[in-house]
């Protein structure tokens, strides 16, 4: 969206934005690489190919094309993204802003659901296959 903006730039802007986050940090010995603590560890990424990744655009035609394919895996892939491309929002938008809005929809079905978790399976007591005991929880 800035024509004049570069990795460097955006490293730039992503520290003066956020340095109070208690998450970003500097990765050492670079100036356009910033390092997250996620819940498992420090990582570092590079803003090397950012602006270049969030430059791609997705093609309608392409998408159209693979939607109309005789392969029906092929075209129920794309065959959300064609009926997309008819808004005209959708055809200048990046791959970036097409993962976010993908994204997005995951986390509006997941906060929605009521997930339920098998925390462990315990084998009967005689080791037998196909066997089942009530566990109490």
């Amino acid at each position: 969206m800035f024509p004049k903006s570069t990795h460097e730039t955006f490293a730039n802007k992503l520290f003066q934005n956020l340095r109070a986050h208690s998450r970003l940090g500097k990765a050492e010995f670079s100036e356009t690489a910033f390092a997250i603590s996620h819940y498992a560890g420090k990582v570092s990424y590079q803003t090397d190919s950012f602006l270049d990744k969030n430059r791609d655009y997705v093609v309608v035609d392409h998408c159209n094309l693979m939607s109309s394919s005789k392969c029906s895996f092929i075209a129920g892939l794309f065959s959300a993204l064609a009926e997309e491309s008819s808004r005209s929002s959708y055809k200048f938008s990046s791959v970036a802003s097409r993962f976010k809005q993908q994204l997005q929809a995951l986390m509006d079905t997941l906060s929605s659901t009521e997930p339920h978790y098998v925390r462990c399976v315990k084998p009967n007591s005689v080791n037998r296959p196909q066997k089942f005991e009530n566990q109490s929880v």
